[in-house]
């Protein structure tokens, strides 16, 4: 089998950087980028080995890394010259994705280039409920993983409006099934956006696609799908994700989920409380603003022309969902510091230096900590919210 060295996969383009990101495996010590043709009742072409050869060959041309036909998966080995670990190929694979991201110009482009590295290789299409699925691989997925997905996504225009999350974890046949949480796209959106690139790159799937135009429904008629989205990907980090659920648990998330007057207007108010912070603050990161300048910590976005930040609930959000997600608790952070301040992602101490700077820099979360905490002092509300963290 021909394989690339993982130090030449880190120099590629963008669309071969997102191809690997969103398809990576492990592979012993190396890796493994594959895909996957499964047989449609819908196809009106014969699957077989020939075509299943003809699509590797395509990939490959395509987005530059050598495929090689395996029975139906096509299979590109990436062997690990630097001796990374997972989480350090995804880390890198993360900083050089959101770098290449900013310097994009015609913000279209970058949509239809994530969402053809997205569902190319292993997508399958439904016409019953109008998407393009694919599973998250499991054997990859991750905390640092599903927040790196979660930020890359984000860096979409218009594809993260239909966008939607599969919480496979919490259907019932979970359980004898394992199956793996499940990203989807709107068909329609499909259709009318990359069905030329498919047609060059998976005759297969561009068959299956164009030949059953009259079952493709239409898009939604509004943006209320990006809250969704956005809010269902939180829901699942801190809900779900890793987590071996009792069947009680899984029940109160499925009421939780599905409880549409309620959680549509969770959604609302912590969207609007995002706003808030967002535009009445300034753009710096509060944890590391007076050591780094936010150009070295961030970048620009194509889609708002904004430094990028994430936004971190100071005492944790999973603590009490309905006292924590107030502006008081909100934050503006670089993607440095946000992902420090996860439990167990860095020393102790470093993370209680990066909480005392927050609440230096906010007059009004220290107060509302301090009274959350029922603290006095700075060292006791620093270390309250150290223990907190999730």
């Amino acid at each position: 089998m021909q394989t690339m060295k993982l130090s030449s996969i880190f120099k590629a383009d963008l669309e071969t950087l997102l191809l690997v990101f969103f398809n990576i495996i492990r592979d012993g010590n190396d890796f493994l980028v594959e895909g996957q043709v499964k047989k449609s009742k819908y196809a009106t072409i014969e699957l077989n080995d020939d075509l299943v050869k003809e699509i590797s060959e395509k990939v490959t041309g395509y987005y530059k890394i050598p495929f090689q036909a395996k029975g139906r998966k096509y299979v590109c080995k990436v062997e690990n010259d630097l001796k990374f670990s997972t989480d350090q190929v995804i880390s890198k694979l993360r900083s050089l994705i959101m770098v290449k991201i900013a310097e994009i110009i015609d913000i279209g482009i970058l949509d239809r280039k994530m969402a053809l590295a997205l569902f190319i290789l292993r997508g399958s299409v439904d016409f019953t409920r109008n998407y393009m699925a694919v599973d998250v691989k499991r054997n990859i997925e991750n905390e640092l993983y599903i927040d790196s997905l979660f930020n890359i996504l984000v860096s979409s225009n218009e594809l993260i409006k239909y966008l939607n999350l599969n919480f496979r974890e919490v259907q019932p046949e979970f359980k004898s099934k394992k199956r793996n949480t499940q990203l989807r796209l709107n068909l329609r959106w499909v259709y009318e956006n990359i069905l030329n690139e498919i047609g060059s790159i998976h005759p297969y799937k561009y068959d299956i696609i164009s030949s059953n135009k009259v079952r493709i429904g239409d898009l939604p008629k509004t943006d209320t799908m990006y809250t969704t989205f956005i809010q269902r990907l939180i829901y699942y980090q801190r809900n779900v994700l890793k987590k071996e659920l009792s069947n009680i648990e899984v029940e109160n998330i499925r009421h939780e989920l599905f409880s549409v007057s309620e959680n549509d207007q969770k959604i609302q108010r912590s969207k609007k409380i995002l706003l808030v912070i967002k535009d009445t603050t300034e753009d710096i990161c509060t944890a590391c603003s007076k050591k780094y300048k936010i150009a070295d910590r961030s970048f620009i976005t194509s889609r708002e022309k904004r430094y990028y930040f994430e936004y971190h609930h100071v005492i944790s959000f999973a603590n009490d969902r309905e006292l924590l997600d107030v502006p008081d608790n909100l934050v503006k952070l670089c993607p440095t510091c946000h992902c420090a301040l996860k439990k167990g992602r860095a020393k102790g101490n470093f993370q209680k230096k990066l909480i005392k700077n927050i609440l230096d820099n906010r007059g009004d979360v220290l107060d509302f900590s301090k009274s959350y905490l029922n603290t006095q002092s700075l060292k006791d509300t620093v270390d309250g919210i150290q223990k907190k963290l999730r």
